[in-house]
């Protein structure tokens, strides 16, 4: 059985390989059905030729595009490792104002697994929020939840799984844990949903 935290890591490894494996078939696609008929029909060279610059264009095009999808993946891949990080830290300690192993609250969890895949992000709760942009659509592995407590809006923080769960550090006396979000109470509390 494997961990939340391999799992995490899986998916986002797939993830990659899944754009990087579309680009590559498109490419061959694209070099078939566009330069095939000049071996094979000679009639069409010409044509070939006059083409070239639109195929260019559209390589150049192409290549753009998948640096923009090679680049989404990467930043999946970042969140994907910043929540397998944070799913690591279960069983770790609550302390306020920690950012470590030894003790974490629930902005310092989130900051301490970003930094350990490779992002900054501000240390406050308040900062999180603000640095980040609200989810439009389904959520991603690494997005941070953001819970209103205590009457507070927006003051406890935690980061998505997957799957419906959560990582966060609950409050003091307690220990970081996962939960899901089909809770009663953590339902009720969810304010918004923001990613990086």
């Amino acid at each position: 059985m494997t961990t939340a935290a391999e799992d995490v890591l899986t998916d986002s490894a797939a993830t990659a390989r899944t754009v990087k494996g579309h680009r590559i078939a498109f490419g061959l696609m694209f070099a078939f059905f566009a330069l095939g008929p000049a071996f094979i029909y000679p009639v069409f060279l010409m044509k070939v030729m006059c083409f070239g610059l639109y195929a260019c264009a559209f390589n150049l095009l192409l290549g753009f595009a998948g640096l923009l999808s090679f680049g989404h993946a990467m930043f999946l891949g970042m969140a994907g490792y910043a929540a397998a990080h944070a799913a690591k830290m279960v069983g770790k300690p609550y302390r306020y104002g920690g950012a470590s192993p030894s003790g974490f609250d629930c902005s310092g969890l989130v900051h301490f697994s970003y930094r350990q895949a490779g992002v900054a992000v501000p240390r406050s709760t308040e900062h999180q929020l603000r640095a980040s942009r609200p989810v439009r659509g389904s959520m991603q592995r690494g997005d941070l939840l953001f819970f209103d407590q205590e009457g507070k809006k927006k003051s406890h923080v935690g980061i998505y799984l997957g799957n419906g769960r959560f990582v966060h550090a609950p409050s003091s006396g307690k220990r970081v844990r996962t939960d899901t979000l089909d809770s009663r109470y953590w339902k009720k509390h969810l304010a918004e949903i923001r990613r990086l």
